[in-house]
């Protein structure tokens, strides 16, 4: 049998939440694709937001349409394996605790009919949890299997349903098999839509000593398994498949819109600016709105300035520094000019340099490590490399740390370096 270059092994230790995954190599294409700012003969046809109804771009704002991209492009979805989004793919199987892990494009529901056609082809018997989710009983028959269905516990307390309990699901698997049609598999629900989790590993027990295997519709609890505090996810637990998804029981940050992220925007830049000032934080100006806002995003309260505030910023900065040109400058730079030529050919040795130290530390290529260490703008940067077939994670982590790193010491080496 080829082995599947796609699964990860085990399932891992259901006691051990995931760890972190530092990298998104699937974000990181779409990035490197969506900014590099080249013209666009595909769809969608707003082309990257250019073409989008003022109202949309102000409300879903600029990069997010610069990032709505088709799928099965170069570089992305397809090209030298593994692509970008068959290393997404093999992560997810990494956190998940699975074998193997296929991304859906339409929602939980298309994995579950993929399993019950898997699993449950024509005339095969399955027992189905009877308040399944409608994709499952949609899958049912699309594939023409056989539902035998087991009834959830019910709370007269709370007027809910909740899980199927081990002993429901061994006596329909019993019936079943009396009745010369055993099942192929089981389907049960957990947690359910109200948060709760049923008995996974005691039904999978009961499935596998009937010679069934175990399918968990875990769509409402993708966050389970990555907290000590909360179930195991369910494979974790023994199933040996599951669907699960992102929706709003998937906890993400709190993001205002353009609008109100305009009026967070503008205190934040103030309060920051005024609070660094009193502290005599070299260029409070810049650091203090930008540790504040760091703070507020890592608390769940990110702010999503509007494309007019970024344009308008812009502007002014751009507007400061080219009111600083006069004719003395430009004969000033003419002199350094020589000079200047010299430490941009030092830089680009330099970071040759530390590109091979990156060769050998990271076991990359020396485009992938010459990319990271080189000065320039990230979007650039990282345009760059996606062209070139960089591994573009790599250089979005390294530039992102020279980044902070000089935002946060220019100040302060600028302070001491100042003539007296």
């Amino acid at each position: 049998m080829t082995p599947d270059p796609y699964a990860t092994g085990s399932p891992r230790n259901a006691a051990i939440p995931a760890s972190d995954q530092p990298t998104a190599p699937y974000l990181d294409a779409l990035i490197a694709y969506g900014f590099r700012g080249s013209t666009r003969f595909h769809v969608p046809g707003h082309k990257g937001g250019a073409g989008a109804d003022p109202g949309l771009r102000s409300a879903l704002g600029s990069s997010a349409l610069l990032l709505d991209l088709p799928q099965d492009l170069e570089g992305i979805d397809l090209g030298p394996s593994p692509t970008p989004y068959e290393r997404a793919e093999q992560l997810a199987a990494e956190a998940y605790g699975a074998e193997r892990t296929w991304f859906l494009t339409n929602g939980a529901s298309q994995g579950n009919h993929a399993l019950c056609l898997a699993l449950a082809p024509l005339g095969t018997h399955a027992v189905v949890q009877r308040n399944s989710h409608a994709s499952v009983i949609d899958g049912m028959v699309l594939s023409g299997g056989v539902p035998h269905y087991v009834a959830p516990t019910y709370d007269d307390g709370l007027g809910m349903a909740h899980g199927v309990t081990p002993e429901a699901l061994g006596e329909e698997l019993s019936d079943a098999a009396a009745e010369g049609t055993p099942a192929r598999a089981a389907f049960i629900v957990s947690p359910t839509y109200y948060g709760l989790a049923a008995d996974v590993a005691g039904c999978a027990e009961v499935a596998h000593a009937a010679g069934a295997v175990l399918v968990v519709d875990q769509s409402w609890g993708p966050h389970l398994g990555f907290h000590r505090d909360l179930p195991p996810s369910a494979l974790a637990l023994g199933a040996d498949g599951a669907s699960t998804g992102t929706p709003g029981s998937s906890a993400g940050p709190t993001v205002f819109g353009p609008t109100l992220g305009a009026l967070v925007s503008l205190p934040v830049a103030v309060i920051g600016a005024v609070a660094a000032g009193r502290l005599r934080i070299p260029a409070g100006g810049l650091i203090g709105p930008l540790v504040l806002a760091a703070a507020l995003t890592a608390a769940g309260a990110g702010a999503v300035p509007p494309g007019w505030l970024l344009n308008a910023a812009f502007a002014v900065i751009g507007l400061m520094v080219g009111l600083r040109f006069d004719r003395e400058t430009g004969r000033r730079v003419g002199r350094l000019a020589p000079a200047m030529l010299a430490a941009v050919v030092g830089v680009i040795l330099g970071c040759a340099g530390l590109g091979l130290v990156l060769v050998a530390a990271l076991d990359v290529s020396f485009l992938t490590a010459y990319l990271a260490t080189t000065p320039g703008g990230l979007s650039a940067v990282l345009a760059v490399a996606f062209a070139g077939g960089a591994d573009t994670t790599i250089v979005l982590a390294v530039q992102a740390l020279r980044l902070l790193l000089m935002v946060l010491a220019a100040p302060v080496a600028a302070r001491l370096l100042r003539p007296r």
